[in-house]
């Protein structure tokens, strides 16, 4: 009776965090998105210091991760920061999914 309790409450936590970790990925892309969006219309109301603009690429979602580099393209420069203009700036992205992401599991 108890190993079946227990056998039901392992398959239920492991339900709810494969879900979790599945629905946190379908949430990244659009996320990164709007994130983008925002960045770059706050940037047409002159909200920032240099005139950049954000975009993404080499987008690869993975059940437990997603990659993509995000690129931000100095337009006029910023001569104070040795960025000439057009110079981009690209940072590779790296997301994990999940309530519990799978890398800091497998450090306990």
């Amino acid at each position: 009776m108890i190993r079946k309790s227990a056998t039901g409450v392992i398959v239920a936590l492991a339900v709810i965090w494969g879900g979790g970790t599945w629905y946190t990925g379908t949430q990244i892309q659009p996320g990164v998105e709007k994130f983008i969006k925002d960045f770059n219309d706050a940037k047409k109301k002159g909200e920032h210091a240099y005139d950049m603009t954000l975009s993404y690429k080499n987008f690869d979602k993975g059940f437990f991760n997603s990659r993509f580099q995000m690129q931000m393209t100095f337009d006029n420069g910023a001569p104070d920061l040795n960025i000439k203009p057009g110079q981009k700036v690209v940072f590779d992205v790296d997301v994990e999914h999940g309530p519990l992401p799978i890398t800091m599991l497998m450090t306990w």
